[in-house]
């Protein structure tokens, strides 16, 4: 319930909403897919869940974008989320300083981003 007021709220004042889910894929999709118009833009936050739900959110909602954190190096559903998820679709964070320590650790993530992907940083 509060979910899908936020969700309102964004709608209505014209703002991104910006999710952050943990083991909630199934709840979050659903929220999303009943509350959420198709075209508005939706931004989830450090995401280390099922690929399902990331793929199906990514095919719903065209202005979605995903958040890779430094989890990426412990985290096997960040590792995930890094391979799969579109480079234009991606956005690199820190989340410092929770999940990195300084937003300086962006160029070594996109480096570990490259390597998961088989690309270089070129």
């Amino acid at each position: 319930d509060v979910f899908a007021r936020q969700i309102r709220m964004g709608v209505d004042y014209h703002l991104p909403v910006v999710v952050h889910a943990r083991d909630a894929d199934a709840d979050t999709l659903e929220v999303l897919k009943r509350f959420l118009p198709k075209e508005h833009k939706v931004y989830i936050h450090a995401y280390q869940g099922g690929q399902e739900m990331m793929r199906e959110t990514l095919m719903e909602f065209p202005n979605c974008i995903f958040g890779v954190s430094s989890m990426v190096w412990c985290s096997e559903g960040a590792k995930a989320t890094a391979i799969h998820c579109p480079l234009e679709r991606m956005v690199l964070e820190t989340d410092a300083p929770y999940l990195a320590k300084e937003p300086f650790e962006i160029p070594s993530l996109a480096e570990k981003i490259a390597e998961l992907k088989g690309t270089t940083m070129q």
